[in-house]
C-alpha cells in the first residue's frame, strides 16, 4: 500500500456519515488505526512510502497481535503527503476520539524536527534512521495547502449547528457573496487604481512590451503560455 492510498480511510469515513452506515465508518476507522499503528513503528515517527501487509501475524484472546509483525515498511521515504492526516481528520469529526489529534500534532511535530529547514519543508530519505537520513531538496505545493490545512483543521473546534448539511449550505452560501462582494470591490479597486486592464496585462504578458502596460511597477514578463499552464 502506498502513502497516496491513505486516504480511503477518510472517504469511507466520510460516505458512512452521509449514508448513515456504520460498516463503512468502522472499516474507516481501522485504515486510520492502521496508519497510527505505521506511524508509531518507525524512528522518526513519520510513514514511508510504501507498506507491506502480511498474514504471518495471528491474533487470540490470549496472544495479542503486533503490528511490527504484520506491516512492514518496504520504502522508508517520507514525501510529505497529506492523506493520513486527512483520514485522521475525518476519523476524529466521526469519534471525537483525542487520539486522532495526538497523531496528528506528534505528526507535524515530526516534520517540524526532521523536515524543516531555513526556507520550507524538505522530504527526507528514511523514516527509521535517527536523522530522517537526509534531506533531498523537495517541497511539494500540497505541504501548504493540504498537510499543514489538515493540522488546522483537526484542532479548530466546530459547533455542532456547522455539521449539519443544512446549516452549512446556508453558511457557505451566505459566505461564498461576501466573498464574491469583496472580492468585486478589490478587482475594481485595483483595476482603478492601477489603471491596467485584463485585457492590457495579458496583452503585455504576451508581448513583454512595457510601453502598452500602464501598470509597469506591478507587471512581471513572463510568457503567456506559461502563465497560462
Amino acid at each position: 500500500m502506498e502513502t497516496l492510498s491513505w486516504f480511503a480511510g477518510g472517504s469511507f469515513i466520510l460516505g458512512g456519515m452521509v449514508t448513515d452506515n456504520q460498516t463503512l465508518v468502522d472499516y474507516g476507522l481501522s485504515i486510520a488505526d492502521a496508519a497510527g499503528a505505521v506511524y508509531k513503528m518507525t524512528t522518526t515517527g513519520l510513514a514511508g512510502e510504501f507498506v507491506t501487509w502480511t498474514t504471518t501475524c495471528a491474533t487470540s484472546d490470549g496472544n495479542a497481535c503486533d503490528p511490527s509483525d504484520s506491516i512492514r515498511i518496504t520504502d522508508g521515504k517520507y514525501r510529505l503527503r497529506p492523506e493520513v492526516l486527512e483520514t485522521w481528520y475525518y476519523a476524529y469529526r466521526a469519534t471525537r476520539d483525542p487520539k486522532y489529534r495526538d497523531w496528528a500534532w506528534s505528526a507535524f511535530e515530526a516534520i517540524n524536527r526532521y523536515c524543516r529547514t531555513d526556507s520550507g519543508f524538505s522530504a527526507i530519505t528514511n523514516v527509521n534512521a535517527a536523522d530522517g537520513g537526509g534531506k533531498n531538496d523537495v517541497q511539494e505545493s500540497f505541504v501548504f495547502a493540504e498537510v499543514l490545512k489538515y493540522v488546522y483543521l483537526i484542532h479548530l473546534e466546530v459547533s455542532p449547528s456547522m455539521l449539519n448539511p443544512a446549516s452549512r449550505t446556508k453558511l457557505l452560501t451566505v459566505s461564498r457573496m461576501r466573498t464574491f462582494r469583496t472580492m468585486s470591490k478589490t478587482v475594481g479597486l485595483a483595476l482603478r487604481t492601477l489603471g491596467c486592464t485584463i485585457r492590457k496585462h495579458i496583452r503585455y504578458l504576451s508581448r513583454a512590451d512595457h510601453s502598452r502596460c500602464r501598470c509597469q511597477r506591478f507587471c512581471v514578463p513572463l510568457r503567456i503560455d506559461v502563465f497560462i499552464a
